[in-house]
């Protein structure tokens, strides 16, 4: 006898099918829809009322989703499909220890072992219960020790733990069984990195990157490597090889065009900078960066301009202002960069550099009583602060103030004892002035120790060699600050002074000679080289 359906099997059947297509579709308002109908239709069917539980779960209605997996299960309490959308519930309702339960009861009687303590064991995990998901994916290796899934989740909690020994094991033991199993290459990376054995790291993150070019973790784990590193080159390679795959990502090209920066190819900075600028015009931040370009690259009025910008959209960017400073300095706009530096201590007056810039800018102005206004109000806020003494003691030199200079070389000295400035210019200044020329020599060999590449303190060291009659050091270390500094007419100065006294009257002529071409560095001195030269002449004709 032909089988024959019921309309009402019909209709069912109808509605079903109308609603999985809508499901595989997309569309699960109406796949629910049409499963409703269906379930009208044969109100008992566990089936239909698990299938519109699953659907609501997919649409994270989740309490509609347990009211039909309840009324399953209070009739079937083993049912294993029920149980599996209610253990899917509670994941996404975040009931860790609910979901685990269900599972648990679903193992009891699931003929897929590995996937149920694969769940539990995932559920372990995200709580953050490590020893409860070592013990469940060890269960799963007793039953196929060659799971690598089991395997894989073992190593990355014994990352979480910080055992990197056990982690090792596990990844090299997926290795064993699957050579080109890149994620082992990208967590043993991230093991090695954690562990401090940076070149192995490397070497397992290019490892991944050769298996799998695309994997976005290792490639930007092997860029924070060599950043960490300093090795800006091999950062900027990768990071052009990641932009080429997120080339939306404004974070990569911000810190291309900083690496750029740092390794001072500045054309491929202001290509970053640029295209960033073209999305956000008004980033304070970027503006800043390329106006340091222009001002390393000479384009003094173009830094000027965008330093203006930056100051209009925030009056009180105090790098912003010190910058436009530095432009007006490298202009030789002293008064403009003074007027900087005022306007600047209307808001930023606790910053003790600031008082230092405006009195050294006010001495190169030979301004030195506005250099003594600028570093007394310094001295007053900042008492104890090394440098602001330092500065005073010059400034008071400058005024012909010398015990002033002592004593405020001095505090210098008591506050930070390894000041090489303070150290040198006390001590060159009792050599110049022919007073104290041992604690001279004392003061001045400490600086040197601090900073032995430093051309103007080997000068002080061999002046005051000559102030206490030893020529030969004298010599000795004239001729190696020369070698740093060929062009201070002060040091040439002494150098033929030196050579004079010891009767070479060619070279010291020579040297004076030389000194000459640079005397407006250093006032009065014009002069003094002119009657030292008529000296030396005459004594080379006799």
């Amino acid at each position: 006898m032909p089988f024959s359906a019921t309309a009402e099997e019909e209709n069912v059947y109808f509605n079903f099918m109308a609603g999985y297509y809508a499901s595989i579709n997309g569309d699960l308002n109406k796949a629910i829809v049409f499963y409703k109908e269906a379930l009208k239709e044969n109100p008992q069917s566990k089936f239909l009322k698990i299938i519109l539980a699953d659907t609501y779960l997919k649409i994270d209605e989740l309490e509609t989703a347990k009211n039909y997996i309840t009324d399953v299960l209070k009739e079937d309490t083993e049912n294993i499909d029920a149980l599996q959308v209610l253990a899917s519930v509670y994941v996404k309702e975040k009931k860790v220890k609910e979901a685990i339960e269900v599972y648990e009861k679903i193992l009891q009687q699931s003929p897929n072992k590995i996937e149920m303590l694969s769940k539990i064991g995932n559920l372990y995990l995200i709580s953050g219960m490590y020893d409860k998901a070592i013990e469940t994916f060890k269960k799963i290796l007793k039953e196929d020790s060659e799971n690598i899934m089991a395997l894989h989740f073992l190593g990355i909690i014994y990352i979480e733990k910080k055992d990197f020994k056990s982690a090792r094991e596990s990844f090299k033991t997926i290795l064993k069984l699957n050579p080109d199993y890149e994620p082992a290459y990208t967590n043993l990376g991230a093991v090695e990195e954690l562990a401090g054995n940076l070149k192995d790291a490397e070497l397992y993150f290019k490892k991944a990157l050769e298996l799998n070019p695309e994997n976005l973790f290792a490639r930007e784990r092997l860029i924070n490597l060599y950043l960490s590193q300093k090795s800006y080159k091999e950062a900027i390679k990768e990071l052009e090889t990641l932009k080429e795959q997120k080339s939306e990502s404004e974070q990569i090209h911000e810190k291309l065009a900083l690496l750029y920066l740092q390794i001072k190819q500045y054309d491929k900075a202001t290509e970053e900078l640029e295209y960033l600028l073209s999305k956000h015009p008004k980033d304070l931040n970027l503006m800043y960066y390329l106006s340091l370009i222009y001002i390393e690259t000479g384009k003094l009025s173009e830094a000027e301009h965008l330093l203006k910008q930056i100051i209009s959209i925030n009056p009180k960017q105090v790098n912003a202002f010190l910058n436009l400073a530095t432009v007006y300095l490298k202009q030789k706009k002293l008064i403009e960069a003074l007027n900087i530096y005022d306007e600047i201590l209307q808001f930023a007056g606790d910053v003790p550099e600031i008082y230092i810039y405006a009195t050294e800018t006010a001495m190169d102005l030979k301004d030195y009583q506005r250099a003594r206004q600028y570093i007394e109000n310094a001295l007053s806020r900042f008492p104890e602060n090394p440098d602001v003494n330092f500065i005073a003691g010059v400034v008071f030199d400058k005024l012909g103030k010398f015990e002033e200079t002592e004593k405020l070389m001095k505090k210098t000295l008591s506050l930070k004892p390894d000041h090489a400035e303070a150290l040198n210019y006390l001590g060159y200044s009792y050599a110049d002035r022919g007073i104290n020329l041992k604690e001279a020599l004392s003061l001045i060999q400490k600086a040197v120790q601090l900073k032995p590449n430093n051309g103007y303190y080997l000068d002080s060291l061999g002046w005051v060699y000559f102030k206490l009659g030893d020529k030969k050091n004298a010599l000795q270390y004239l001729l190696e600050a020369i070698k740093y500094v060929k062009d201070d007419p002060v040091i040439l100065e002494h150098l033929g002074d030196i050579y004079k006294e010891l009767g070479n009257y060619k070279e010291a002529l020579q040297t004076w000679q030389e000194a000459m071409k640079y005397h407006e560095k250093e006032e009065g001195l014009k002069e003094r080289l002119e009657k030292k030269i008529k000296e030396v002449q005459a004594l080379i004709k006799k």
